[in-house]
């Protein structure tokens, strides 16, 4: 019976040999490397050469990343096609998208530029990554990430021009295009696409896109948006004489919180997973920014403030308010993704410099990530608590360690 290491490394080098595109040695390289990260608390390329059987050199290591970095995305579409012949038919399809920084310390690493953390509300050192993921059933099976390159547009004056966000909403609008294009080939229409994001990508940009597709939408928004409302006042004082320009437009401008605060109106119901009451109010609107969608504001028995949360103004056939709560909870998942790749599968312990090698291990550790979730969700273990990936990852590195000492003795 093979162990949780074999199993792992048997079906990467499998997915590595049928892309054609490596050598029996760089494939037990990039396992190695891939192995090494999973649940260790430090990681570096000279460790890896040093403890890997059979040997490899630091320079050969980095020369199989950089060329991982050039097939990196054809190598996770031919995955993506795997993964996509195994989703249930009319079975809705969740797509959650969000940035995550990697802290980096060292100097002149490529890639890594000063970006504004909010977590802490200081600007870091770090790579800055947007990452697409799907969620089915609420669970991750897929996420593919892009590297954000600092777009240095600026004034006559010398003074920065851009904003840190409409680069990341460009990004993850390029790639929801391409994961529409791979649904598409596996014969799944965007109808059946959910796009789900919190609020720093709720913008005019994002909405007038996902407006432009058939697929539907789940989006935070922030309590401040202007909302469209008629001016009574000014219709009814509309044909007195006055001075100055005749006025066209009788409209006024509102912020949600204040236009979703009437408390007359809210429903209820609970929720199947935590068994909570949610309140909820229901309301089609016109967005200064945005344009017509209907608002859904959520709010907790325990809680106060609500969630806003920003659907299609016209569906065909609209959703309940039980199932657009449960969508956008499932977002939730690409946060605990964001947590995996960092602490247990090494995203932020390599401190390799070189452009094509950052890149090369940050698309191999997304691919084993994707590997190991994709198999929880294809073969779901017997035991009525599967591991998670912190346990997951302990025992894949004390396997590793077992390894290595009967290789040495």
């Amino acid at each position: 019976m093979k162990t949780t290491r074999q199993a792992f490394q048997a079906t990467l080098r499998t997915q590595l040999f049928n892309s054609s595109a490596f050598r029996k040695r760089e494939i037990n390289a990039l396992v190695a490397i891939l192995t090494s990260a999973i649940g260790s608390p430090t990681f570096s390329l000279n460790k890896v050469a040093k403890r890997a059987q059979p040997g490899f050199s630091r320079n050969f290591l980095a020369k199989c990343l950089m060329k991982y970095a050039y097939v990196q995305r054809a190598l996770a579409n031919q995955w993506f096609t795997d993964v996509i012949s195994n989703i249930p038919r009319q079975k809705t399809i969740l797509l959650a998208f969000d940035d995550t920084l990697v802290i980096k310390c060292g100097k002149h690493i490529q890639g890594a530029y000063a970006w504004f953390d909010h977590t802490c509300g200081r600007v870091k050192t770090s790579l800055c990554l947007v990452n697409v993921s799907l969620v089915i059933n609420d669970q991750l099976i897929f996420v593919l990430p892009w590297l954000l390159r600092k777009p240095q547009f600026t004034r006559s004056n010398g003074r920065k021009a851009h904003k840190e966000q409409d680069a990341k909403t460009l990004a993850a609008i390029e790639m929801i295009r391409n994961i529409f294009s791979w649904l598409e080939r596996g014969g799944i229409p965007e109808t059946q696409i959910v796009v789900a994001a919190d609020a720093w990508y709720a913008n005019q940009t994002m909405q007038t896109f996902i407006k432009q597709t058939a697929a539907n939408f789940r989006l935070d928004a922030r309590s401040n948006l202007s909302v469209q409302c008629p001016d009574y006042k000014a219709i009814k004082t509309r044909n007195k004489r006055r001075r100055g320009r005749k006025r066209h437009k009788f409209v006024r401008y509102v912020p949600l919180k204040q236009f979703m605060a009437d408390s007359t109106h809210w429903h209820f119901f609970t929720d199947s997973v935590s068994g909570e009451r949610v309140f909820y109010r229901k309301a089609t609107l016109t967005l200064k920014t945005a344009g017509r969608v209907t608002c859904y504001a959520f709010r907790r028995e325990p809680l106060v403030k609500p969630k806003y949360i920003l659907t299609r103004a016209f569906q065909v056939k609209s959703a309940t308010p039980q199932r657009v709560y449960r969508e956008y909870q499932s977002r939730w998942r690409i946060e605990e993704a964001h947590r995996d790749l960092k602490q247990q599968f090494g995203l932020s312990k390599c401190q390799a410099r070189h452009a094509w090698v950052v890149s090369g291990f940050i698309g191999l550790i997304y691919f084993g990530y994707c590997v190991w979730k994709t198999d929880r969700w294809l073969h779901p273990h017997a035991e009525l608590e599967p591991l998670k990936c912190p346990s997951w990852a302990e025992e894949f590195h004390r396997e590793q360690i077992y390894q290595e000492a009967l290789a040495m003795s």
